[in-house]
């Protein structure tokens, strides 16, 4: 269930627009690595509690199993986290795509990190171009590693009990890989990020 977010009209759409230039921008790399077209949907925001996190988007409650990526990050003085879950089934399917053997353990992990990068990489390039501040990036994490969504310890990876979530579900045309790019701003970081994007707006 989505809580009030706690932005007003003017901040939610300058988030909106950032976030479709470099999700948009995203989706570029991402359709390189997987060698198909990826369908680009308007991405979502809202604030949920990190307890309910997965109920909150029904395509994360249908992926069974999944793993979790993460990092943290500071867009200028702003803590963000940016997080991409994928299914095992999708993970198959990537490597598929890209042509990439996964025989260990240590092969789908690489595979994870490689998503992620590929991902992350350039929506960051993108934001830290619209924001005009730096964006300094933590080592990625996998968070998990095959495991139901309803056992993802949201609080523990985020720290606080709600979030704005900026939420983007990435699907190709021609194979059945899918994966979810996420922004989370936890909640005692938001006053910041209006004010940045109260910047930009003026």
């Amino acid at each position: 269930m989505s809580l009030l977010l706690p932005l007003n009209e003017e901040q939610r759409d300058c988030l909106q627009e950032l976030s479709n230039v470099a999700m948009g921008a995203a989706a570029e790399s991402l359709a390189e690595l997987t060698q198909n077209f990826v369908t680009l949907p308007i991405p979502v925001i809202r604030c949920i509690d990190t307890s309910q996190f997965v109920d909150s988007f029904d395509e994360i409650e249908d992926s069974l199993p999944a793993s979790v990526v993460s990092q943290n990050c500071l867009v200028g003085d702003v803590s963000c986290r940016a997080m991409v879950i994928v299914s095992d089934e999708s993970i198959k399917d990537l490597a598929n795509c890209a042509q990439r053997m996964i025989e260990t353990e240590e092969d789908n992990n690489q595979l994870l990190k490689d998503l992620f990068n590929t991902i992350s990489d350039t929506c960051f390039d993108r934001l830290e171009e619209m924001f005009e501040q730096p964006i300094v990036r933590q080592e990625a994490m996998i968070e998990g590693s095959h495991i139901m969504p309803e056992l993802f310890d949201m609080r523990s990876i985020i720290g606080t009990r709600e979030i704005v979530a900026v939420e983007i579900y990435y699907h190709t045309e021609d194979y059945p890989f899918s994966c979810h790019l996420m922004l989370l701003f936890p909640d005692n970081t938001v006053q910041k990020l209006a004010g940045s994007l109260d910047r930009l707006l003026s």
